[in-house]
Order: C-alpha cells, then structure tokens, then sequence
C-alpha cells in the first residue's frame, strides 16, 4: 500500500494521510508538498497520520472525553 502525505496539512499530531491506494495505483503529484510513502495494509486516510519525527505512520488517538460537570440541588422543570 502507498499513502499520499499532504505537506500542506499539518495538525497537532502530524501531516495528513489524504489518499491510500495499492501499490500499483498511485498518480504523479506535485512534489515537494506532495509525496508518496510505503504504509501499512491497515492505514486509512484521515484515520492515520505520517509522523516526520519518526517517518511513520501512526494513527490519530482519540479525542478526551468531555465530563459533563454535575449540579447540585436542581429543581427539574
């Protein structure tokens, strides 16, 4: 598999995996803000991100969860 890193995208975590296709598959794009990498089986666009610290692919983690504060001696309408 081959995944498309979008240079112009970076997040928090990384750059954006915007397309994954077979090997055979992948188009011409317009480097050096386009580029093609080898990615693992399982990766999935917008899912993953290519780390460039480690070269890697990793996937994006999950948000926290948003704790909903609770009242104390509401009246119910």
């Amino acid at each position: 598999m081959r995944a498309l890193i979008s240079m112009d995208e970076l997040a928090e975590y990384g750059y954006r995996i915007a397309q994954v296709v077979e090997n055979n598959q992948e188009f011409l794009v317009a480097g050096p803000k386009l580029f093609w990498i080898d990615c693992p089986d399982d990766t999935i666009a917008d899912v993953h991100f290519y780390d460039p610290s480690s070269a890697t692919i990793k996937e994006i983690p999950a948000p926290e969860p948003i704790s909903q504060p609770i009242s104390q001696g509401a009246q119910d309408l």
